[in-house]
């Protein structure tokens, strides 16, 4: 039962940023619409990539046990609301992208807390996923029609409240559960740090992309909160109640490893 966690994440993390960035200084040009699409497209890939190490994470620890499901379940409610208002204000498309792909790996975090802690079927998952999407979709159409229906009306400003002031607290409130996890316990051994990292570094660029683009506080407050609590829990990771090692490798102690060929006697 017992075992040995070997670090990767920080070496995989910033290898995916690195990435980001060549092809970021590849991708533009001189001209400030380049330089936001250019942005957007980096800040979209980081997104694409921000919840695979904790995908990967709970894989290999097969359970999520020390990251939260109220957090996933409040971002991605809050990402519904604010991808169909950033497709509602002509922000770049790339960035509704970004948010649309979030979301999916958003419900493939929920789906694992079901087959590895609530020892669901792959079946049953799958029909989870699929109820997931149908929801997600729902809610997204009907904030993008509710923002039509306001816009140039005594009621426009609701279309920036539902669409930046809450998501920006839902993105807030989410951290709640899994800071009080990680207090708790006093440990964040269930929190991936290449998550962390992505995160931060796609808040920072997609919030370049929407000032260069047609700067919109109602847009940019909800990365801006991302940035601020990914920074909090940043510091719980690495200074405050960091793991004992990370969690990218799980190894027994009397076994063989399970991954990459390593073994331990």
């Amino acid at each position: 039962g017992e075992t040995i966690v070997v670090d990767r994440s920080i070496s995989r993390s910033s290898t995916m940023m690195m990435t980001t960035m060549v092809m970021l200084s590849l991708s533009l040009g001189g001209d400030q619409e380049d330089w936001a699409d250019g942005l957007g497209w980096a800040a979209l890939i980081l997104f694409m990539m921000v919840l695979i190490p904790q995908i990967r994470l709970n894989y290999v620890r097969k359970t999520t046990d020390g990251f939260s499901l109220a957090m996933v379940v409040v971002w991605l409610g809050s990402l519904m609301l604010l991808l169909s208002y950033l497709l509602f204000t002509d922000q770049p498309q790339v960035l509704a992208l970004e948010l649309a792909v979030f979301g999916a790996l958003s419900a493939v975090l929920i789906c694992q807390q079901y087959y590895y802690d609530e020892l669901w079927g792959v079946g049953k998952c799958v029909g989870l996923f699929m109820v997931q999407v149908v929801l997600c979709t729902i809610i997204g159409f009907a904030s993008y029609e509710l923002y039509r229906r306001v816009d140039g009306t005594e009621y426009d400003w609701v279309g920036a409240v539902v669409g930046g002031v809450a998501p920006t607290v839902g993105f807030a409130v989410g951290f709640i559960p899994q800071f009080k996890i990680i207090v708790r316990s006093k440990s964040s051994e269930g929190i991936s740090l290449g998550l962390v990292l992505c995160d931060l570094a796609g808040a920072v660029l997609t919030i370049a992309s929407i000032v260069l683009t047609e700067p919109d506080a109602a847009a940019i407050a909800p990365y801006a909160s991302i940035f601020f609590f990914q920074s909090i829990l940043l510091a719980f990771r690495v200074c405050i109640f960091p793991p004992p090692k990370s969690i990218d490798m799980v190894v027994p102690i009397n076994g063989a490893a399970t991954m990459d060929g390593v073994v331990v006697k």
